[in-house]
């Protein structure tokens, strides 16, 4: 069975298999009340913290075990648990809904939007739903590639993808 059919709306957020970026707050802000509306269990992370911050907010929000490593394999190891339904959102939840706030201001964008990717992706196979939204603040032509071929690791949302629709005012 499908994990989403085409005419569901978040079909739209997961098409690319990227990160979908979000310039405008409000745009993002209306498509998080859809998804809650839709039962989605939604977790707000601020990026524009240093590392360890960032650790302790998403193991905390998402409920990682105490052993949890506070890096990168770790986090990568733990959301492949959270995709595979061992913990994280409630059950009764549609699915999960991870939003990383001002990921364009951390250094680490690049690693933390690789693992979201690679994980949403591996939870649809088993059937989770697990969508990673991003939130840009300072620049509207923001991308990241994934690894060396230019394959888009975030794309933008579809009500922003034209790029004079991100640079309209906010």
């Amino acid at each position: 069975m499908a994990v989403w059919t085409s005419d569901e709306p978040e079909f739209l957020l997961v098409q690319n298999l990227s990160v979908p970026l979000f310039y405008h707050w409000q745009i993002l802000r209306e498509t998080l009340a859809d998804l809650e509306k839709r039962q989605y269990h939604i977790v707000e992370l601020n990026c524009d913290v240093p590392i360890e911050t960032f650790h302790t907010d998403v193991s905390t929000a998402l409920d990682f075990p105490d052993y949890y490593g506070r890096n990168m394999d770790a986090l990568n190891d733990c959301l492949y648990d959270v995709g595979s339904g061992y913990y994280g959102p409630p059950k009764n939840a549609t699915g999960l809904v991870v939003v990383l706030e001002h990921v364009d201001r951390c250094s680490y964008a690049d690693s933390l939007l690789n693992i979201f990717c690679y994980q949403s992706f591996y939870a649809a196979l088993l059937g989770n739903r697990m969508l990673c939204l991003a939130e840009v603040d300072d620049d509207p032509d923001f991308h990241l590639t994934l690894g060396q071929i230019d394959l888009p690791l975030g794309m933008w949302n579809t009500r922003q993808f034209y790029d004079s629709r991100r640079h309209d005012n906010r």
